[in-house]
Parts: C-alpha cells; sequence; structure tokens
C-alpha cells in the first residue's frame, strides 16, 4: 500500500472516467447533494491536460445513440475543458428543476432512469505507452479495473481491483506481474496532476473513446494476499 506512479491503459482509464461521470456530471447526484462537483462547475480542479467529453454522433466510438431513454434528441455536452469542470447531464425531470433544457442524457438502468454521460471521450495528446514507462521511476502500470465503487461520492473518493493485469515499473522498466490490487482515492486528487496523457489505440478496449494516461500519484490501498 501507499502512492505509486501509476500508467493507466484505456480500459482504465475509461472505467474511471464512467464511473467519475455517474457520480460527478449527472445532473440528479448534483440535485441530490451526491456529486463531488457540487458547487465547483466552471472551477479549475482538475489538471488543465484533462479534457472530457460526451457526443453520442462520434463515429469513434463502439457505442453511440442519437436519442436518450426518453426519446429527447442527444447533444454534444463539455464536461471538462483545460480543467475546467463545464457542465452537467440532464434529462427532462432534473432539467425542469433546474429551469434548463434536457441535453438528451436520460438512462435507465435497471429500472431507475437518471441523466447519465455515456458516450465518453477524452482528448488525447502526443505520448504513447513506451514514453509512459521509460519516465516511471517505481511504479505500476494498469490494465483494467473492475469491482467499483463509491467510498464518499461526495468527495469523488472511489475505491476499486485491478482486473486482467498489473505490472511493477521501475526504473524505466517493467519487473514483474503483481497480485490483484486496491485502489481507494479521490478523483479530485489524482486527476488535479497529470504527467503524460497518450494517443488513441487502433481498437477501443472500452466504450469509450480515450487514450493512455500517466499519473503521478495514486492511493493503492490494499493488495490479494497469497
Amino acid at each position: 500500500p501507499g502512492n505509486y506512479e501509476v500508467i493507466l491503459e484505456p480500459a482504465a482509464v475509461g472505467g474511471l472516467m464512467f464511473f467519475m461521470s455517474y457520480f460527478g456530471f449527472s445532473a440528479m447526484m448534483y440535485q441530490d447533494y451526491i456529486s463531488f462537483l457540487r458547487d465547483k462547475i466552471g472551477e479549475k480542479i482538475f489538471d488543465e491536460k484533462l479534457n472530457l467529453w460526451d457526443d453520442g454522433f462520434d463515429k469513434r466510438l463502439v457505442y453511440r445513440g442519437f436519442y436518450d431513454d426518453e426519446g429527447y434528441p442527444k447533444s454534444k455536452l463539455d464536461m471538462i475543458t483545460n480543467g475546467v469542470a463545464m457542465n452537467l447531464a440532464y434529462d427532462t425531470l432534473t432539467a425542469d428543476k433546474d429551469g434548463v433544457k434536457s441535453t438528451g442524457h436520460n438512462a435507465k438502468f435497471r429500472g431507475r432512469s437518471m441523466p447519465f454521460p455515456g458516450n465518453l471521450l477524452i482528448g488525447e495528446s502526443d505520448s504513447n505507452l513506451d514514453e509512459m514507462i521509460a519516465e516511471t521511476k517505481n511504479g505500476i502500470l494498469i490494465t483494467h479495473f473492475h469491482y467499483q465503487n463509491a467510498v464518499n461520492p461526495t468527495k469523488g473518493i472511489f475505491t476499486g481491483l485491478t482486473r486482467d493485469g498489473a505490472w511493477l515499473v521501475k526504473d524505466g522498466e517493467i519487473q514483474y506481474p503483481l497480485r490483484t490490487l486496491r485502489y481507494t482515492d479521490s478523483v479530485l486528487r489524482f486527476f488535479a496532476n497529470i504527467d503524460l496523457i497518450g494517443k488513441y489505440s487502433d481498437l477501443n478496449d472500452t466504450q469509450a473513446k480515450v487514450p493512455p494516461i500517466k499519473l503521478p500519484s495514486f492511493t493503492i490501498s490494499g493488495s490479494q494476499k497469497e
């Protein structure tokens, strides 16, 4: 356990983003005082390298949708621009409460109806996995996360387990595979500083279109025992 440099492959980034979007950018979560973005819309709270948006019309996505589950037309939603939290996702119910128009993001989860941005993209940069590994002194390469859950959603603290492989990286080289790890950390902390953002891969490893990301500090809270 401790804070490590981490290199997040696209599948890991995508998993974090969907979880973060659910608890952060849904207008329902915001109105119910669950969102970690409460009273932070319009503020720079993430690294300026981070740009996140939702666009159901983007042809690069595996899953696209032109209408939400209410039949309302989807619209592009800028969520994070140069580190600034920009907009919430609305459906007709939450939009009516705030006196605004729906952004076309209603989704039904096992009978529950709420706004949720599910067509996510993060802006790419010019780095790559090899460069990220080479610039890591003491870190972990993470492929994927699962069993993610909220510890304290109002503070953006989430937890989850690594999946499909994690490797120790020392002095710019991959050393050996690690047992399943648990992270517990706040997105407001670890996305406040980003070392590198990579390029898109040719194949999508997740529903979102996202690049790999290298973070200088990410909290590992436990590991699987023998």
